[in-house]
């Protein structure tokens, strides 16, 4: 808990670092804490899956690590809720995953199916952070300059694949049903509900 109380500092201090780097562009001011909870969270979830990529190499399911991890994943939608005005399903992801959060103290990484897969559904979603940088920087610009629109395209499209890859992991290793899974799929559904609503949102534009 220290560590989660410890990132959600880092992250909210962030914030002001953010601030002081893109508060020259002309439109920024609008929306800037819904721009810096983007930028902030790309920036985070970045790291902590080239973190997560090294830790499976080397110590698979070691709870402390993966606890640690997870700390520092759900403190950014937890810093996002408190400061930002955000969609319901934004809501209702982020208190779901401060939900997850809970549980991974109180279960077995080696041992639960349910833990072993939130561990997959969150690397893939931590791999996704240049959407979170594309939703932030979108809204410094009146008319999106050439490259804003070609980083765009791409995140359409690697959000697509990272999602249905996801989802096939998930659908695969939940071949095997238990209430432990039940009550997690019924749970992370409420996640895929905003992913499916942020996919519809990126291939409208």
């Amino acid at each position: 808990m220290i560590a989660f109380l410890l990132s959600c500092l880092l992250v909210y201090k962030s914030y002001d670092v953010v601030d002081h780097y893109l508060n020259y562009l002309p439109y920024y001011e609008k929306r800037k804490l819904y721009v810096q909870k983007n930028v902030v969270k790309s920036c985070y979830l970045a790291l902590l899956s080239l973190a997560a990529t090294v830790y499976f190499a080397v110590y698979p399911w070691d709870n402390a690590t993966l606890r640690l991890l997870a700390a520092c994943y759900v403190s950014n939608d937890v810093v996002g809720l408190y400061m930002v005005r955000l969609p319901t399903s934004t809501k209702i992801h982020h208190a779901t995953s401060g939900l997850f959060l809970l549980m991974t103290y109180m279960v077995d990484f080696e041992t639960s199916k349910a833990a072993q897969l939130l561990v997959y559904y969150t690397y893939f979603s931590a791999l996704a952070f240049p959407v979170n940088l594309y939703l932030g920087l979108r809204l410094c610009f009146e008319l999106h300059p050439d490259w804003l629109v070609e980083f765009r395209n791409f995140c359409k499209w690697w959000y697509l694949a990272l999602c249905a890859t996801n989802w096939a992991v998930q659908a695969y290793l939940t071949s095997a049903l238990s209430l432990e899974v039940g009550v997690y799929t019924t749970m992370i559904l409420l996640i895929v509900m905003d992913d499916v609503v942020l996919l519809k949102w990126l291939f409208q534009l």
